[in-house]
């Protein structure tokens, strides 16, 4: 099986996700800067360290959408985090423990 990261990397290809076009910092419409790496190129451990800062930044408060359109790539950019964590490190990992392949991070 071929390593976790190559595993994120053909994940976010497939999944055509525009991540270069998002990389680097958004200022949100509440002035809370946040860093926002290219997804392909991170761990699991900072996928979720970023998504807990953006969290921080409490853009669209405790609403589970946004609600100032002025934040709309910062929104979509976190839903696609969220959604590399889930599809690679949670059912990829847990697929790779059943097969009895070590995970990596």
């Amino acid at each position: 099986m071929p390593p976790l990261a190559s595993r994120l990397y053909l994940f976010l290809a497939v999944a055509a996700i525009p991540l270069a076009a998002l990389a680097g910092d958004f200022v949100t419409s509440k002035g809370k800067t946040v860093a926002m790496p290219d997804i392909s190129e991170m761990s699991c451990e900072q996928i979720e360290n970023t998504l807990a800062k953006i969290d921080l930044t409490r853009y669209r408060e405790n609403a589970p959408v946004n609600s100032d359109p002025a934040d709309d790539a910062l929104f979509e950019y976190e839903q696609n985090l969220a959604q590399a964590l889930f599809e690679v490190c949670v059912v990829q990992r847990q697929s790779s423990v059943q097969d009895g392949t070590p995970s990596q991070k």
